[in-house]
């Protein structure tokens, strides 16, 4: 309903409960007082209000990824009602925001991996708070490491996932026992 909340993100009880599951009512709400409490935190990290005008300051440029987004949306969930209809609602809000992303993240551009995380923000948010989301996801956790070119970043972070929590870790003591 555009309401926005503050968390005390340091608060045992609040990380608990999140830990259990966020309702489904309760997720933008959440995950969006979660990263603007982390941007707080950054020094220099642009406010909201500066990124959503750097998407609107976007929309009137030109980018490089362009055609490569324009063939990558209709592929992106096309199953889901907000995505059916070629160059309306939800696939247009979804060029937009990866237009801007190309463009506000330059060294990284746009890569497919990118369009079904915004297409999930824009299940949630406006496209101006999408991209809100999706710079600071970039900006704040990491994500400008696993997009790097040739995803050598997300290879670093599958060999880890692997090595630490496949190797001999819990996870795959379960995955073992289900599979048996």
């Amino acid at each position: 309903s555009g309401m926005t909340f503050e968390f005390d993100t340091t608060s045992s009880k609040l990380i608990e409960r999140t830990w259990k599951g966020i309702p489904d009512s309760w997720r933008s709400a959440a995950w969006y007082a979660f990263l603007e409490a982390s941007a707080k935190k950054r020094k220099g990290s642009p406010t909201a209000q500066e990124l959503i005008q750097a998407f609107h300051d976007f929309q009137n440029m030109s980018s490089p990824d362009d055609v490569q987004i324009d063939i990558d949306v209709p592929r992106t969930v096309s199953s889901h009602i907000m995505f059916r209809r070629r160059y309306r609602g939800g696939q247009r809000l979804l060029f937009r925001v990866l237009h801007a992303m190309s463009l506000y993240f330059p060294e990284t551009g746009y890569v497919q991996g990118m369009a079904a995380l915004a297409a999930t923000l824009l299940s949630y948010y406006d496209e101006e708070h999408a991209f809100v989301m999706l710079a600071r996801l970039w900006m704040l956790r990491g994500l400008e490491h696993l997009y790097r070119s040739g995803f050598s970043g997300l290879m670093e972070a599958l060999e880890d996932f692997e090595r630490e929590w496949l190797g001999n870790g819990e996870v795959a003591a379960k995955l073992v026992c289900s599979l048996l």
